[in-house]
């Protein structure tokens, strides 16, 4: 299960090299971002929740998985997700982003089949999103 928010964008409050194994963003947007990680870890159980943020600097693009979340609106990551790229990132340039990666949508598939496998015959997506099955 992919966590998405919509048009989730922060700002780094540190800078990034490119060896570093964590980000740290704006404290409000990392609580958004851990509550809605928390409640599909909740729902799904930590093995089956995936978070991958896109940082873009307008030069490099690398996406990364959260791996947990830290003290003080740090995220540890592994970088130099889906074929990207790590690279070092200034506060200045960067945004930090939850995009709908290529990956993502070729897993879809997958993971909707799961869906319907676990939970029997048919699964709709309500107009706000939200699996719905019967």
């Amino acid at each position: 299960m992919r966590v998405y928010l919509n048009n989730f964008s922060a700002a780094l409050t540190a800078q990034v090299s490119a060896s570093a194994g964590f980000i740290q963003i704006e404290a409000d947007k990392y609580a958004l971002l851990k509550a809605a990680f928390d409640d599909a870890v909740a729902a799904y159980g930590r093995a089956e929740v995936e978070l991958d943020l896109t940082l873009d600097d307008g030069l490099h693009v690398e996406i990364v998985r959260v791996l947990t979340f830290g003290d003080g609106a740090t995220i540890l990551v592994a970088r130099a997700q889906q074929g990207t790229v790590a690279s070092a990132f200034s506060v200045a340039a960067t945004r930090v982003e939850l995009r709908v990666t290529a990956q993502a949508l070729r897993d879809l598939p997958h993971a909707l089949a799961r869906c319907i496998a676990t939970n029997g015959s048919s699964v709709l997506i309500g107009a706000d999103g939200t699996v719905l099955t019967h």
